[in-house]
């Protein structure tokens, strides 16, 4: 299990099981948080990248990950917050609007065969705990895979848990 060091601000977590066949690398970013988890097994390696994406600047989150070159591995999983909705159905409340990044984010999916992957039922996985028209709920939290990992291991699951305790509810990839 590692946790990210985000310096006083909210960060994220995971959990993978059997360290000896996990190798845990954290990237040093000016913006945002990724660990990299290279995981060994039966089906090969798979590259797991937990992200926090800061709400502001993700244009350089971005960028330094397109030069990092980690977007190319055609065994990469994407986990965690994006801090971005990139489909106006993901967003639920009064106030509704799509991220300004949203366009280049689904760009950057479309460029590195990519595959966002849609939780099994919709619904927020962030709300800002309000009521009424102060009420505010997103889908941030992402799973999104190289198509390569779906060909090898089949089309996967994505499921938003509704107990939290937090503003963020728990997911899960199966």
């Amino acid at each position: 299990m590692a946790a990210t060091n985000v310096h006083g601000l909210l960060g994220g977590l995971v959990a993978i099981s059997d360290p000896q066949w996990v190798k845990v690398k954290e990237f040093s970013f000016f913006v945002g948080i990724l660990l990299a988890s290279h995981i060994r097994g039966l089906m090969g390696r798979i590259n797991i990248l937990n992200v926090y994406a800061p709400y502001h600047n993700q244009d350089i989150l971005c960028d330094h990950l397109i030069e990092s070159e980690l977007l190319d591995l055609s065994s990469l999983i994407i986990a965690g917050d994006l801090n971005c909705t990139i489909d106006f159905n993901e967003i639920w409340g009064c106030t509704r609007r799509v991220n300004v990044m949203a366009n280049h984010i689904k760009d950057i999916i479309l460029e590195h065969n990519l595959v966002d992957i849609c939780p099994s039922s919709l619904i927020p996985s962030w709300d800002n705990r309000r009521l009424g028209k102060r009420y505010i709920a997103k889908q941030l939290n992402c799973f999104i895979l190289h198509e390569q990992i779906i060909e090898r291991l089949g089309m996967v699951s994505y499921e938003v848990i509704s107990y939290h305790i937090s503003q963020h509810m728990p997911t899960s990839l199966r």
